[in-house]
């Protein structure tokens, strides 16, 4: 039998005397009459195929070393912590593929560089963002000594591959990649792993030979079974509270403070949520998201639809920028005029607004990078002390002297408060960090803090 590329499948041509045989991942293409398969499954089918006593002839590279000219100049600069070890551990026990889960802060990216070190394979780390992506490319400069040159960037009008590539998930799932890098690499490390979970994402890993695969990430998110299919096992490492109680991660305080709305925004949040209502109770679809997608589809052609949707809009810009909100955000800043403070929002415009409002710089994903980093640098050495951001700030951006998190409104998402969190909780001598919750009762506001709820005590 012989196994051969066909596009971004394998394809296995048996010869007139070989009997096929069934593996996971095996399927018959009545179109073409070939047996075909995804290339995430080439080690196991062509195991298989061994263990079954046939003579294999393959196209596909299956040697992944690095080459001399980088391998010999890696050289390690970085200590593990004891759980960083165990982790470490868990992967090689369990041949190079699983799912780390710590939490945001625990140096997740520290075990993917170590990984790396020890398999010493041709290696693509996948990121969300280009931020995450020159974090990777500082730290495998700074902890492996691996020249700049010697990496490849893809993504952000940037086409290189090379043996060590960190691509972004948006440039990974493009055919143009994964046609060169099909079988290319021998570890794949999905940074943020939870993001795998998309339709388009997953195809990174369905598309790819890899043998070892890797993930990492604070909140593998509802779709486990999907992360452990395309990468290896869930492998739960610690919580936020071991690392506190170890030194690794601070100590922190939640504090959930609720407010209602003045008379006068309560009269008009009611008119708005009734004319929506009114609306999406005549679309007759159970389901909230499904009826809120069909309510954006009519609005473009409907003048009523629209004014429900533009109804629900103002509604929840009432919710999240509310008088008494605002009011309690004064009162917190001045508690806390002597301490670093983010404070979290959830559009951009509500983060322009609290900006314009208290003199705090903003940081949005909307805005110029140079000056996002120049404001993001100046808040490291203590010459900014208060941020307001929308989301950007979410994943990836590493911010280790903040020690107040005020979240103001943000997404019905249990994830997004882990990662908030997680921003406020790098570890300095005698810190114990404050997070706020602030919420706006009888509202849209109330209703996404229940479903994003976490107990703390058990993390």
């Amino acid at each position: 039998m012989r196994i051969r590329r066909e596009g971004l499948e394998l394809v296995i041509e048996f010869r007139d005397n070989e009997k096929v045989f069934k593996e996971k991942g095996l399927i018959f293409d009545k179109k073409t009459g070939t047996w075909r398969f995804l290339p995430m499954h080439y080690f196991s089918i062509k195991n298989r195929a061994l263990l079954l006593g046939y003579e294999i002839v393959s196209d596909i590279r299956e040697n992944f070393s690095l080459s001399d000219s980088i391998a010999q100049k890696i050289s390690r600069k970085y200590e593990l912590r004891d759980y960083q070890k165990q982790a470490v551990d868990y992967l090689a026990k369990n041949n190079w593929m699983g799912v780390i889960v710590l939490p945001t802060g625990a140096g997740k990216t520290l075990i993917g560089i170590e990984v790396l070190r020890r398999l010493s394979v041709r290696t693509l780390i996948v990121v969300p963002t280009l931020d995450l992506m020159n974090q990777w490319l500082s730290k495998l400069v700074d902890m492996l000594s691996i020249p700049k040159t010697m990496i490849g960037l893809y993504g952000g009008g940037k086409y290189q591959i090379k043996e060590v590539t960190i691509v972004t998930y948006a440039s990974a799932h493009k055919k143009e990649f994964l046609e060169r890098a099909l079988d290319y690499f021998g570890l794949v490390i999905f940074d943020e792993a939870h993001h795998l979970a998309g339709e388009l994402n997953k195809e990174i890993a369905k598309r790819l030979v890899a043998p070892y695969r890797i993930g990492l990430t604070a909140t593998p998110g509802e779709k486990v079974k999907m992360l452990e299919a395309l990468i290896g096992p869930i492998i739960r490492i610690a919580s936020f509270r071991d690392l506190a109680a170890k030194g690794y991660l601070a100590e922190f305080d939640f504090k959930r403070i609720y407010v209602k709305l003045t008379e006068e925004e309560a009269k008009r949040y009611k008119e708005l949520m009734r004319i929506y209502l009114d609306y999406v109770s005549k679309i007759g679809i159970e389901d909230e998201i499904e009826r809120f997608r069909e309510l954006v589809k009519r609005s473009a052609k409907d003048r009523d639809a629209r004014k429900a949707l533009l109804a629900r809009i103002e509604a929840k810009d009432i919710a999240l920028k509310a008088e008494r909100k605002l009011a309690v955000l004064e009162e917190l800043l001045r508690k806390h005029k002597d301490e670093k403070v983010i404070i979290f929002t959830r559009h951009v415009d509500a983060a322009k607004y609290i900006s314009t409002i208290f003199g705090i710089p903003y940081v949005t994903g909307d805005m110029d990078k140079k000056k996002r980093k120049e404001i993001l640098d100046m808040f490291k050495r203590g010459e900014v002390t208060k941020l307001v951001t929308a989301e950007v700030l979410d994943e990836g951006i590493d911010l280790p002297s903040a020690s107040v998190g005020i979240i103001l409104a943000g997404r019905p998402s249990k994830r997004q408060l882990i990662q908030r969190v997680g921003r406020v909780l790098r570890p300095a001598e005698g810190k114990v960090a404050k997070i706020y919750e602030v919420v706006t009762r009888a509202t849209y506001d109330y209703f996404a803090s229940r479903k994003r709820r976490i107990k703390f005590t058990e993390l």
